[in-house]
C-alpha cells in the first residue's frame, strides 16, 4: 500500500497507524478477550460466578452488538440481570448505557436519551468514570444528530478537558470520538480527521479491537474529502485486508462501509458501481431498522439519481429522506433536503411546491439554529483554540529548555576537558 499521510493532525502517516494495528492483529490469540473471541467469552462464561460473570456476560453484549442486536440484548439482560441479583452496581451501569446504545443504533434517539438521563440521575456521586464518558459522547451523538451542534461540541469539548485533567486515556479516546464525530456532521474534514487518528492512539493502546473497523471508514471518508477518492480507495485496501484477519464487521458497520464506498465511486463517475454498493447499504439498512442511517442513504440515492439526470426519482428520494427524517427528529437532514427540494421545484417552475419546501426548511432553521447558538459554538471553537495554542507553547518551551539544557551540559563538557588538558600540558 501506498504511504499516506494525515493532512493537519501533527501525527505519523495513516499507514504507521495501520502497521500498529496490524502488530495487534498478529498476537490476537494473545489478547482472546480484546478480541472478543466468542467462543473463549462463551466457555470462560459457564464456569465463571459473581461480578467475573457479568463482565464476560458484557464482553459478550460487545461482541455480538454489530453483528446481531438480539444476541447482543439477551446477553446485556443477562448482565443487568445478575448484576441486580449481586448487588454490582457498576455491572448495572454498564448495561443500562449498552441498553441506550442499542436504542440509538436503531435510531430510537428520544429512548436512548431518556435512557442517559435514568443513568445520570444513578451515577451522582459514584467514581465510575469510564461509564460517565460513555454516556456523555454518547449524549454529544444524539445531539450531532439531532442537529443540536452547539450542545453537542460543549459536551465533547468539556468531556476532553476532563480527560486531560485526568491523563485518563479511555476518556480521551471517548472525548476524540465524541468531537470527531461532530466536525465530521459539519462537513470541518481535517479537524474530524484529526480528533479521530487522535482517539485511533488511545484505541490501540487500550486494544478495542471493537472500534477499528469504525475508525477506518472513518479516516476513508474523510481522506476522501480531503486527499481525494484514490487516497480513500487505498485505505478501504486496509479495511479488506483486515476482514480476512479478524471477525466480520457486522450490519452496522457493513452497510456504513457501502454507503461510503458509494460516495467514493459516485464522485469519480463509476455510477453502476456507486449503485452497487448503495443498494447493499439500503437492503442493509432496511432489514435491521437502521433508522439513522436510512435518510442519509436516500439522500445519497437522490445525489445519484442527479447524477444519472433522473430528476423525478431524484425528488422522490429527496422526500422519503425527510419522511425518514421525521420518524427520529434528525433534523439536520430535513434541513438539507427540505432546501434542495425548494430549489429543485423553483427550476422547474412550480413555485408553489418550492414554497412549501422553503417554509419547511426556514421553520426548522428558525427551531434549530439561533444567532445565540451560532455564537456559542463560536466562543467554544475560540475558547479550545486558545487552550491548543496555549499546549502547544509551552511543548515549545520544554523543548526550548531541554535543548539548552543540553548546549549547557555540553559547554560544561568541553570546558572540563579543557581544563584537564592544561593540567597536563604543565
Amino acid at each position: 500500500m501506498v504511504s499516506l499521510y494525515a493532512t493537519n493532525t501533527g501525527n505519523d502517516s495513516l499507514q504507521s497507524y495501520f502497521n500498529r494495528i496490524d502488530e495487534i492483529i498478529k498476537k490476537k490469540d494473545q489478547y482472546p478477550i480484546a478480541f472478543l473471541d466468542t467462543e473463549f467469552l462463551m466457555g470462560a462464561k459457564e464456569s465463571a460466578t459473581g461480578k467475573e460473570k457479568v463482565d464476560l456476560l458484557l464482553q459478550l453484549y460487545s461482541a455480538y452488538v454489530y453483528i446481531s442486536r438480539e444476541e447482543a440484548f439477551r446477553y446485556n439482560e443477562e448482565a443487568k440481570q445478575l448484576s441486580k441479583n449481586i448487588g454490582f452496581k457498576k455491572g448495572q451501569l454498564q448495561a443500562a448505557y449498552n441498553t441506550a446504545y442499542l436504542m440509538f443504533v436503531r435510531g430510537e434517539f428520544d429512548e436512548a436519551f431518556y435512557e442517559i438521563l435514568e443513568i445520570e440521575k444513578d451515577l451522582k456521586g459514584m467514581p465510575f468514570m469510564e461509564i460517565k464518558a460513555d454516556i456523555t459522547t454518547l449524549k454529544s451523538d444524539i445531539y450531532t444528530e439531532r442537529g443540536e451542534y452547539d450542545k453537542a461540541l460543549e459536551l465533547g469539548l468539556g468531556l476532553l478537558q476532563v480527560a486531560e485533567n485526568t491523563a485518563d486515556d479511555y476518556m480521551l479516546m471517548r472525548a476524540y470520538a465524541a468531537l470527531s464525530h461532530y466536525y465530521l456532521r459539519i462537513g470541518n474534514y481535517p479537524k474530524a480527521r484529526s480528533y479521530c487518528l487522535q482517539g485511533l492512539d488511545y484505541i490501540i493502546k487500550l486494544k478495542k479491537t471493537e472500534y477499528f473497523y469504525h475508525k477506518i471508514n472513518e479516516i476513508a471518508r474523510m481522506t476522501a474529502k480531503i486527499e481525494g477518492p484514490e487516497r480513500a480507495l487505498e485505505v478501504y485496501s486496509f479495511f479488506f485486508k483486515l476482514e480476512e484477519k479478524m471477525a466480520p464487521p457486522g450490519d452496522y458497520v457493513q452497510s456504513i462501509t457501502y454507503m461510503i464506498l458509494s460516495d467514493i465511486y459516485m464522485s469519480i463517475d463509476k455510477l453502476d458501481q456507486a449503485q452497487d454498493y448503495l443498494s447493499k447499504a439500503l437492503i442493509l439498512n432496511y432489514k435491521n431498522d437502521f433508522r439513522f442511517r436510512i435518510p442519509r442513504a436516500l439522500i445519497q440515492q437522490a445525489e445519484l439519481h442527479l447524477k444519472q439526470e433522473d430528476t423525478l426519482n431524484a425528488i422522490l428520494n429527496y422526500k422519503k429522506s425527510i419522511e425518514a427524517a421525521e420518524r427520529i427528529n434528525a433534523f439536520d437532514v430535513m434541513k438539507s433536503s427540505s432546501a434542495i427540494l425548494s430549489q429543485m421545484y423553483r427550476h422547474s417552475n412550480q413555485f408553489s411546491k418550492s414554497f412549501e419546501y422553503q417554509t419547511l426548511h426556514s421553520a426548522i432553521v428558525d427551531s434549530l439554529f439561533t444567532n445565540e447558538q451560532d455564537q456559542k459554538i463560536k466562543i467554544l471553537e475560540a475558547k479550545q483554540s486558545i487552550k491548543e495554542m496555549s499546549q502547544q507553547k509551552q511543548i515549545l518551551e520544554l523543548k526550548n529548555k531541554a535543548q539548552q539544557g543540553r548546549y549547557n551540559s555540553i559547554a560544561t563538557l568541553v570546558a572540563c576537558l579543557f581544563f584537564l588538558c592544561c593540567l597536563m600540558l604543565y
